[in-house]
């Protein structure tokens, strides 16, 4: 995982960006917040949505701005022309640089057959404290869905299998896939404490 800005030697940042993290299409909606160094690169923003939202990292994405500038995964140099003024490779780009005041806002895309989608808004500009270590979350609700599960309507099925142990898909669905990639699983589980870095 990158680290924040703060412990790569470039100086103490000016400011903490406190970000409101939602995926989109899912009710009641699955969201959580975090406090970033507004120093931080794009890049790192991604890992921190996948260290807090609970993604494992296994499929590609990127940001886009609502001037529909794409900020976009370091790993889609080999196809993608990085000429356009349109296209910023996501570790060259600060988050302060689109990010600057409250309700300032990007998406997050993530897997592009799931297609999950996730809106990124800045919820206020905070002042950073040494005795901090960031990135720190510090609320959300709900777990994230399993990967690989169909993206939203995909997710909303499974959860009504999970609910029913008597549908007709529960072994297949739930006792031969979920039950062995993910044990336990509570879709409503969500507890700060288990993000604390």
């Amino acid at each position: 995982m990158a680290t924040s800005s703060t412990d790569q030697g470039e100086g103490t940042p000016k400011a903490i960006l406190q970000l409101k993290i939602t995926l989109m299409g899912i009710r009641p909606p699955i969201w959580r917040r975090i406090q970033v160094c507004n120093s931080d690169t794009f890049e790192q923003l991604h890992e921190y949505i996948q260290l807090f939202m609970g993604w494992r990292e296994c499929h590609l994405h990127e940001f886009e701005t609502v001037e529909n500038i794409r900020i976009v995964d370091v790993n889609y140099e080999n196809f993608l022309d990085f000429e356009s003024e349109q296209v910023i490779k996501e570790d060259k780009v600060k988050l302060s640089q689109f990010l600057k005041t409250p309700n300032d806002r990007v998406k997050y895309s993530y897997d592009f057959g799931d297609n999950w989608e996730h809106l990124v808004v800045l919820e206020k500009i905070l002042p950073f404290k040494t005795t901090v270590s960031y990135p720190k979350c510090v609320g959300g609700r709900r777990a994230c869905p399993p990967e690989d599960c169909g993206g939203v309507s995909g997710y909303a099925q499974l959860l009504k299998v999970l609910a029913n142990p008597s549908h007709r898909d529960y072994q297949e669905r739930i006792t031969n896939w979920l039950d062995q990639f993910y044990p336990n699983f509570d879709p409503e589980r969500f507890k700060v404490t288990e993000f604390l870095l």
